[in-house]
């Protein structure tokens, strides 16, 4: 599922009540009125759901091979200084696999052989940060 976004801002009054390119007289806001608005988007489900967050773009460990076919591989740049966790759901939102991860880890690897072929989401609890992403697993 997709999700646009249109921000009309040369908007020149409030309604949807044009049939052409000016708006109606009685929709128009008088005068030099400012409106500022503000938004936030959440992701409110337990594994990625494609949003990008800053965190992501900075992520301190490398998930290999990617797709891949049954063995996936989590290799950190520097150990884990706090007991952290790996957690991985299939795309329906099922847990399938979730591994405690000891302070001064720098790598593991999680066989997921026993699952089907589609794409799942990994969810990595790392120096008390919570890091996100996805894969495809091909058999």
């Amino acid at each position: 599922m997709e999700v646009y976004l249109s921000l009309d801002y040369m908007q020149q009054g409030l309604g949807g009540a044009s049939c052409g390119p000016a708006q109606l007289d009685k929709y128009k806001v008088p005068g030099n009125t400012t409106f500022s608005y503000g938004f936030r988007i959440e992701n409110n489900a337990p594994f990625n759901t494609g949003l990008i967050f800053p965190m992501q773009l900075q992520n301190p460990f490398k998930v290999y091979p990617v797709p891949t076919n049954g063995i996936l591989n989590f290799a950190w740049n520097e150990p884990c200084l706090l007991d952290g966790e790996i957690t991985i759901y299939s795309f329906n939102g099922s847990l399938v696999y979730k591994k405690h991860m000891n302070a001064g880890s720098r790598n593991y690897e999680i066989d997921l052989n026993s699952q089907l072929s589609g794409t799942y989401a990994y969810q990595i609890d790392y120096n008390g940060k919570q890091y996100q992403g996805k894969f495809q697993l091909y058999h």
